[in-house]
């Protein structure tokens, strides 16, 4: 309830609303920066090189991107009739609590936090660091140092510390601090990051393409190994991978109570 306030209370009102139900600040732009922002995120750049560890042909790795990309575009679409139907905030939380019923709703909702939300957030917070140190340091190796261990119980075990599990604890308390300042905050803050993640993406892709020569896939030995060949495993994990990356398509529809006309 704090946090349904918090959101209540902030921005602007557009349209109707009541004390239970959030505010419709939120625009098309908001909701497109915040499913490319997400999508634009770790997966992309920490799987690239793992993909072609497992799979080798370039051209067998731009053919899977494509299919992963289909298949996120199919999902996508599908769960936008759903936030149309029921714009209620929550995503898939909502859903499975009308299909089927409160208990299934709270097991869907619970699960994403700790689970998915979990892994995702830490994930992200990890690759930023290493990103960092490797940019600060000139080097492409991260180590994992342990600087400082903190006795934990029995069923956690010892708490390490290192260089990048600190600094990807600041990333995830800075990312904190600013969503609580409200949504207008957040949202600005994801619109300004996504279009430069953007400009970005398509520049490096420009220098691909205008660069590039038809030998470019010649040598298709990848500088970084995965843990299997194109087999069937291989095709399995590169999809997985594949899968993370694309993962985001379906968090605009969790805000589609913020919506103006969702």
């Amino acid at each position: 309830m704090l946090l349904r306030n918090l959101f209540i209370n902030s921005g602007d009102v557009v349209g109707d609303s009541s004390p239970t139900q959030l505010r419709r600040v939120l625009r098309v732009r908001d909701g497109l920066a915040v499913t490319v922002g997400i999508v634009i995120g770790a997966g992309i750049l920490g799987t690239p090189g793992l993909i072609a560890g497992y799979l080798r042909d370039p051209f067998v790795i731009l053919g899977m991107w494509f299919f992963g990309g289909v298949m996120a575009g199919l999902s996508t679409l599908m769960l936008a009739e759903m936030a149309a139907a029921l714009p209620e905030a929550g995503g898939k939380y909502v859903y499975a609590r009308h299909a089927w019923g409160d208990t299934m709703g709270f097991v869907a909702g619970w699960s994403e936090i700790f689970v998915t939300r979990g892994f995702s957030g830490a994930s992200k917070a990890v690759l930023i660091s290493g990103y960092l140190f490797m940019l600060v340091h000139g080097t492409t190796e991260v180590p994992a140092t342990v600087f400082f261990v903190l006795e934990g119980p029995s069923w956690l075990g010892d708490i390490e510390l290192s260089w990048v599990g600190v600094v990807a604890l600041a990333v995830v308390l800075a990312y904190f601090v600013l969503h609580t300042r409200g949504l207008k905050a957040s949202t600005t803050f994801q619109n300004v990051t996504t279009a430069i993640k953007v400009v970005i993406v398509l520049a490096i892709a420009a220098v691909g393409i205008v660069g590039g020569t038809a030998s470019a896939g010649a040598d298709s030995t990848p500088l970084i190994s995965g843990e299997a060949s194109a087999g069937l495993l291989g095709y399995a994990l590169a999809y997985q991978s594949i899968s993370f990356a694309y993962y985001g398509w379906e968090d605009a529809a969790k805000m589609s109570e913020e919506v103006v006309d969702p």
